[in-house]
């Protein structure tokens, strides 16, 4: 057998309000996942593939949800948010 492969990093975010942004910035484990302003990985080396946003449109349109985004560099965002 072959040694195993690592497969894609997809993340599920569930962000209701935009109150809710402040926690989803300062949750430390997501550290490992961003990229640097170059577009490296930092720390780990580990790329998120794609990201699936579940949060409505008026919170994942907000300037802080979207700078927040831009952390993982190319990834890919699917918008599968619900209105309110």
């Amino acid at each position: 057998m072959d040694p195993s492969v690592p497969g894609p990093i997809v993340l599920l975010v569930d962000c209701p309000t935009e109150s809710h942004v402040q926690e989803l910035l300062s949750m430390e484990s997501l550290n490992n996942y961003y990229v640097d302003f170059s577009g490296n990985p930092t720390q780990s080396g580990k790329t998120v593939n794609c990201i699936i946003h579940l949060s409505p449109a008026s919170v994942t349109s907000s300037p802080t949800y979207q700078k927040w985004m831009k952390k993982f560099g190319s990834a890919q965002h699917i918008m599968a948010g619900h209105e309110m």
